[in-house]
């Protein structure tokens, strides 16, 4: 026995939902109707529904922010908009939020029936991306040279993506409001979500023209360096831990040797060249120790390194990484610069690696000239080291 499909109609104008209830009724469909979205809400919580008709206007909650619930709540559930105030901005701002179709009231019946037939008798797909890896699923369609509109939403950030996918080619892509080839990496960077596919529309214009090899090719090497750089802050991260560790442990020793004092001359020199440092140290990578360092600040005090690296690194979500200098060989990585809403923070590799160099500075500084500065001091401190 085939089971019935499972529509939910939304709208306050009460002829408008008994017109088309008892429209789409005659073609075998089960019709619930709600008169606001609040009680459309309460109806999905305990049914689930193959399609949502929901007006765009409508008291207390309207449609623009009962489809931002039904995509934070119900990802994969289909919604089509009505209104009778249509416009070029309302359809893109709809289709932006995750609304599979679009319709300007009055309604053509006859249209919005050949409409869901189709929709609701396609054997269409939804998927999860933490199931199967979108760039295998988006390269398969690509192979098979269908005409595909995919939809991708991340239910926790409520991101959207659109791919245009025809004839072997990828020829449009929108995230947020980027389009093009970075939509494109953008979406295939997404680690959770659920894709869906919708009737096809053509796109405004097409924005993506390379080979579908390149960008499949290049959104693997972005994807890549991308896990490479967590590993790296991820390797920082492990090296701050290890000096916090050592200085809550009291493990720090007092070193009052000549090799000390060398170094203790060139970080105060290197203070001197660039007077508004705010902290400049000087760590041994292997065990995270602390072997030298200055600060200005009482809040970058040297006695209390939790401090200093609480406020240089914990907020990774915001702060943008720049890594310099890389070679196709990962070890030649020679510098990792992190960027916070004031302040810059640098360490530079000494001596291959085995020490790093880490300064804090203002973004007022010239960020060429610092670098340029504590370069030289870098290569003079690996000497001192030796």
């Amino acid at each position: 026995m085939t089971t019935k499909k499972k529509i939910l109609i939304v709208d306050d104008e009460p002829n408008i939902t008994w017109s088309i209830q008892k429209y789409l009724a005659k073609e075998g469909y089960f019709i619930a109707t709600a008169d606001s979205a609040k009680k459309g809400a309460e109806i999905l919580n305990t049914t689930e529904f193959d399609l949502i008709l929901t007006d765009m206007k409508m008291p207390e909650v309207d449609g623009f922010q009962f489809l931002h619930w039904i995509k934070k709540h119900h990802p994969k559930a289909k919604v089509v908009m009505m209104t009778a105030f249509g416009s070029p901005s309302a359809r893109d701002a709809a289709k932006k939020i995750g609304a599979y179709r679009y319709f300007e009231k009055p309604v053509d019946l006859n249209q919005l029936k050949k409409f869901i037939n189709e929709t609701l008798s396609e054997k269409g797909f939804t998927g999860n991306i933490l199931d199967i890896y979108l760039f295998d699923f988006v390269q398969m369609i690509l192979l098979s040279r269908k005409q595909k509109l995919i939809s991708l939403t991340d239910p926790i950030s409520m991101q959207m993506g659109f791919l245009y996918l025809k004839n072997g080619e990828v020829i449009h892509a929108e995230c947020g409001g980027l389009q093009g080839e970075e939509a494109f990496y953008t979406i295939m960077a997404m680690k959770t979500g659920i894709f869906s596919d919708m009737p096809w529309i053509e796109p405004p214009s097409r924005t993506i023209n390379a080979p579908f090899n390149h960008l499949l090719m290049e959104a693997a090497r972005i994807m890549d360096e991308s896990e490479a750089n967590i590993k790296d802050l991820e390797a920082t991260v492990e090296a701050v831990k290890k000096i916090m560790e050592s200085h809550q442990n009291g493990n720090f020793q007092d070193h009052l040797s000549k090799k000390t004092e060398l170094l203790k001359q060139k970080l105060n020199s290197l203070r001197e060249e660039i007077p508004e440092l705010i902290c400049v140290i000087i760590i041994d990578s292997r065990d995270g120790r602390l072997l030298e360092g200055l600060s200005v600040r009482e809040n970058y005090a040297l006695n209390d390194s939790s401090v200093l690296f609480k406020r240089a690194f914990s907020s990774f979500a915001d702060a943008e990484v720049m890594l310099t200098n890389m070679a196709e060989s990962r070890k030649e990585l020679d510098e990792i610069l992190v960027s916070n809403k004031e302040n810059y923070s640098l360490l530079k590799k000494i001596n291959y690696g085995d020490f790093l160099l880490y300064l804090s500075f203002p973004k007022t500084l010239n960020l060429g000239l610092v670098k340029i500065i504590s370069g030289k001091y870098a290569e003079e401190l690996g000497h001192s080291l030796a």
